[in-house]
């Protein structure tokens, strides 16, 4: 069974136990994604990020994680991003937040993601940089959710966008200060100080 399935409860808990990392992270997030409309965002879990910013459908392969997504007003499909079950360029944008460290094959996603983005569409991916203060933890850390889970960093993400012809028009970051710190951060441009780095891309195939 899917570690999400079995250990949802304790997921979905993290963000209140956390609550200043998770809202660090959203900030950043939702001054980006400000002011649009018709998103969808792979790997949607609970819908902590998508309830907050009002992105109307959401895909994740845990039906327990989606069950509380649908809770908070989330249109909900049980589908993993590798294999997305909508018809070709329906969504404005797309958002995948800590999600590509999960997925079997990250570039298969951002593929498909394409595929369901209108022309000049956006996308939003959010994840903790490989080298930073936090995926360095996570990494070293026994935790069932991140065992499995494979890092990236900036250069290997980008590359994997531009194969696809995505342009990238802005990289933020935040999460200055290791994990223990747990006060509200700031924001920057940038991808080399913070552990959580959001990139912000559109189509550009015209």
């Amino acid at each position: 069974m899917n570690i999400f399935d079995n250990l949802y409860n304790r997921y979905d808990t993290w963000f209140e136990r956390h609550e200043n990392v998770y809202k660090s992270e959203l900030n950043l997030l939702k001054h980006f994604s400000s002011g649009l409309k018709n998103g969808i965002e792979i790997g949607v879990g609970t819908g902590r990020f998508s309830s907050v910013i009002k992105t109307e459908y959401g895909i994740d392969p845990s039906i327990e994680m989606l069950k509380i997504a649908k809770s908070r007003g989330i249109n909900v499909i049980l589908a993993r991003g590798e294999n997305i079950p909508i018809r070709d360029e329906i969504f404005s944008y797309i958002t995948i937040i800590v999600t590509l460290c999960f997925v079997d094959d990250p570039e298969q996603v951002i593929k498909e993601s394409k595929r369901i983005l209108n022309k000049k569409g956006h996308i939003f991916i959010g994840y903790i940089e490989k080298e930073s203060k936090y995926g360095k933890y996570y990494a070293s850390i026994e935790s069932p959710f991140y065992k499995n889970a494979i890092f990236f960093s900036f250069s290997q993400i980008k590359k994997m966008l531009e194969s696809l012809n995505f342009k990238i028009i802005n990289v933020s970051q935040t999460l200055f200060y290791g994990p223990g710190y747990e006060k509200l951060e700031p924001w920057s441009i940038g991808h080399d100080k913070g552990s959580f780095i959001l990139i912000h891309a559109l189509m550009d195939d015209q």
